[in-house]
């Protein structure tokens, strides 16, 4: 450690020799050893010696489980907080690295790797350098910043700026979490931030699986993400005969977790975030509403009933007689915790005889009587029980519109329940059964995932593709 210059030029042709990548990353070894008693495997230092490269800016770890991502990435943190100014381009005295994980307690555990780094060496090469030390946050002298953060869903992260973003255990982390919370984080330094992915193949669509449809070539893909993909059989540290009883006893989760292949081919996102933006219109949906009104465009309902403790959805959509086009306009009305009685009553003071043309409810958790109710009341509606050959057919018939760009939504959304439609839509997977159907629903492994805004968008859509104009003529 005595050997790192300080002057400032010296010390970045130190740092460059440090990064060289040829005879295998022997300096970068050999420092890791020195400094941190740790030994690299080559499932690590080669990731790791992109990880420090000012030039790579996206990368994609695959490692397989328990050989060492959360390691890699809590070493290249720590060596970060001794080089920040040759990681970071356009490095100013002042630098974050933000690690997020799908749950807070992943972030820690993160955390707690680097912050033993630092710690814990044969050199104390960080005393009298450490200006903040928290259990999830740690700041240094030269201005550099090491924080741990959550990105659940339910997690307040906007308005942050960071120089690294670290996703670790990327594959579980919401898409939408990340494309609206965490990469903006990065838009506003020079070049914008590095972004590293770590994590095993999931659910197809997620953005773990994007970063890795979306690999570097020099030539087609300059801006892609630069892969390292090491499966089991490339990790020394893992145990042959415990691998080999895993693989036995549930090979799926053995593709996936050591042999790094995204086996879960009947899995995917309903919507991708492209086919998202492809239906987006900049307009105001209540100025459009007021229009629709005003021009007697026909609209109808779509109505997701749900139990008490859940929210109930009713959602407009309007068609533009010109392009017969469909338009999610007004308010988005959400009632959670509303008995049923006060739920209905609230709907009718919102029905507009004449304009709303036809609803369709969903009876399946609810029974007839939501339904019958508003039938009484003169709001022409269909009850559907949602089964899969009932939502196979309505999820396609909405699946169809989208892939004709028939159906639009605003793309500046202006309050918070037309921003839970959005997360929730982008977020809803799909399995194709082998009967041909399709089951469609929100990830049934997380419990603040919801599929009722898009239920209920669904049912909307398929009120109009089911409704027929009456033709009353007279003799």
């Amino acid at each position: 450690m005595n050997k790192i210059p300080t002057n400032l030029s010296e010390k970045a042709k130190w740092f460059y020799m440090l990064i060289d990548p040829s005879n295998n990353c022997r300096n970068l070894r050999a420092f890791c050893k020195n400094i941190f008693n740790c030994k690299l495997e080559k499932n690590q230092y080669w990731a790791l010696r992109d990880m420090l490269d000012p030039k790579i800016r996206f990368i994609y770890l695959s490692n397989s489980r328990q050989a060492g991502k959360t390691h890699t990435i809590a070493m290249f943190q720590a060596i970060v907080a001794i080089f920040p100014e040759f990681v970071i381009p356009n490095y100013s005295n002042a630098g974050n690295a933000y690690v997020f994980a799908p749950k807070k307690e992943q972030a820690e555990i993160s955390f707690e790797r680097f912050s033993g780094f630092v710690h814990f060496n044969d050199y104390n090469i960080y005393t009298d350098t450490i200006v903040t030390d928290k259990y999830d946050r740690i700041s240094f002298r030269n201005g550099f910043e090491v924080r741990a953060i959550t990105a659940s869903r339910n997690a307040e992260i906007e308005g942050l700026t960071t120089h690294i973003i670290i996703l670790d255990e990327s594959q579980a982390i919401s898409p939408y979490k990340v494309r609206e919370s965490v990469l903006p984080m990065g838009s506003g330094i020079k070049g914008g931030a590095k972004i590293i992915q770590a994590g095993v193949p999931g659910i197809l669509g997620s953005h773990f699986h994007r970063a890795y449809k979306n690999k570097y070539d020099s030539k087609t893909n300059p801006t892609g993400y630069v892969h390292h993909v090491y499966p089991w059989k490339d990790c020394p540290r893992l145990d042959i005969n415990y691998i080999m009883t895993l693989k036995n006893d549930d090979p799926d989760s053995f593709e996936r977790n050591y042999e790094l292949k995204w086996e879960r081919s009947n899995y995917g996102y309903f919507i991708t975030y492209e086919e998202y933006e492809t239906c987006e219109e900049d307009y105001d949906p209540f100025i459009l509403y007021k229009k629709a009104i005003e021009n007697n465009w026909p609209m109808y309902w779509g109505i997701d009933f749900a139990k008490l403790r859940d929210s109930t959805i009713v959602l407009t959509i309007a068609q533009n007689p010109e392009n017969e086009n469909f338009y999610i306009v007004g308010n988005i009305l959400e009632f959670i915790g509303t008995e049923y009685i006060d739920q209905i009553g609230y709907i009718k003071t919102a029905y507009i005889p004449g304009h709303i043309k036809h609803t369709c409810a969903d009876k399946s958790s609810v029974g007839e009587m939501p339904v019958e109710t508003l039938n009484d009341g003169g709001i022409l509606t269909t009850g559907i029980n949602f089964n899969l050959q009932s939502k196979d057919r309505i999820y396609k018939n909405l699946r169809n519109k989208i892939q004709q760009k028939l159906i639009h939504w605003p793309k500046k959304l202006p309050n918070k329940e037309y921003r839970r439609f959005k997360q929730q839509l982008l977020e809803l997977e799909i399995e194709y059964k082998t009967t041909g159907l399709i089951s469609v629903h929100h990830n049934l492994d997380d419990n603040l995932a919801h599929d009722d805004y898009p239920d209920a968008l669904c049912l909307s859509v398929w009120a109009a593709t089911e409704y027929i104009e009456p033709n009353i003529s007279f003799i």
